[in-house]
């Protein structure tokens, strides 16, 4: 999806008739125009040769081996959603219709409005 549809821009088409109304020729706009192109193509080279696969950071700063003591980890933070998603999955697995289960999507819907502190 461009950015530019995301921000409500449609591309359009335009369509060349003959002289009996009969559609000849339709040609869509470009969805990417050229600096947005430049920019997607700038991001993935970023991605594959300086963005750490694992954390998301730049490879120079978390693989470096100077940097190995640097960090310390915090405590985990559970995500309620997937812990619900993974009771749910085990629960279906164990049944009658456990084949593929891979393939089920989970939908999550929240049980109660509780304010969040």
């Amino acid at each position: 999806m461009s950015h530019k549809r995301f921000l409500g821009w449609e591309p359009t088409t335009t369509y060349t008739y003959d002289d009996a109304g009969r559609l000849v020729e339709s040609t869509p706009e470009a969805e990417w125009d050229e600096s947005q192109r430049d920019a997607m193509l700038a991001l993935q080279r970023y991605r594959e040769t300086e963005q750490c696969p694992k954390c998301g950071g730049p490879k120079w700063i978390c693989q470096s081996p100077e940097a190995e003591s640097n960090y310390v980890a915090g405590d985990p933070i559970r995500c309620h959603i997937t812990t619900t998603i993974l009771r749910a999955q085990k629960d279906y697995s164990e049944g009658v219709h456990s084949p593929h289960e891979q393939a089920l999507l989970w939908p999550i819907k929240v049980r109660d409005a509780v304010p969040l502190q």
